[in-house]
């Protein structure tokens, strides 16, 4: 809460940048510029496949799967561990340009540090999308990552988690989307979220129930990844 209150950019772009923070012009969210498109479902947003996008200063390019790297085959090559990373702004790279995202340097690293002595090589998928939330990777894991038949799946956890989780939930409803889990349906319906619900209202109704949403998307994510054999 203070770290918003205090940021006066939020309220006041004007304000926030003669205080020292972002310019005026500043994007925050993906949805927000030409990078990305909502879908109508969960997860509520997606990069636009094979683009390039100047957001900030920085370029953000999209493979042909709508990922933020590089091109990958959808089948898995021979003698390859194949890694797919799930997140948010800091694993897709918000505020950095394409090939320095951790995602990007950890894999050349792989390759050119351990693949000598394994005799492996090392791929990392990046499929993490600014403003994702835990109970939206779920969704993900079955609908997007399941068919590259990973060996492995990480998820880049945050502070910030349990605030967007209440975020996205309470957004989904706004606009009219219905969850794919009936957990989530049943929440919902049990604090009266619904389309009306404004900001303030959807953080005062889903406070209480953060830790239950939180618990709720590391358990599924776990039981998605285990379904597909990661």
């Amino acid at each position: 809460y203070y770290d918003n209150a205090i940021e006066a950019s939020r309220f006041n772009r004007s304000l926030g940048g003669d205080a020292g923070g972002p310019p005026a012009n500043w994007q925050r969210q993906i949805e927000d510029t030409s990078a990305a498109r909502n879908t109508g479902a969960f997860p509520l947003t997606e990069l636009v496949p094979s683009q390039r996008t100047v957001i900030n200063g920085k370029t953000i390019g999209t493979n042909s799967f709508g990922l933020r790297d590089r091109e990958y085959p959808l089948e898995k090559p021979p003698v390859t561990r194949r890694i797919a990373l799930i997140g948010s702004s800091g694993e897709m790279g918000w505020g950095v340009e394409d090939g320095e995202t951790y995602e990007a340097i950890t894999e050349e690293r792989l390759n050119r540090e351990l693949s000598p002595q394994t005799g492996l090589r090392y791929e990392i998928l990046n499929f993490s999308v600014n403003g994702y939330a835990a109970i939206e990777q779920p969704t993900v894991l079955r609908e997007r990552v399941a068919r590259f038949r990973p060996d492995v799946v990480v998820y880049g956890a945050h502070s910030g988690d349990r605030f967007f989780v209440m975020t996205r939930l309470g957004k989904a409803f706004q606009q009219h989307i219905t969850p794919p889990e009936e957990f989530l349906v049943q929440l919902a319906a049990d604090v009266g979220l619904d389309a009306r619900a404004t900001d303030p209202q959807v953080l005062r109704k889903l406070t209480p129930r953060t830790t239950e949403l939180l618990e709720f998307g590391y358990r599924r994510m776990a039981e998605e990844a285990q379904q597909m054999g990661a």
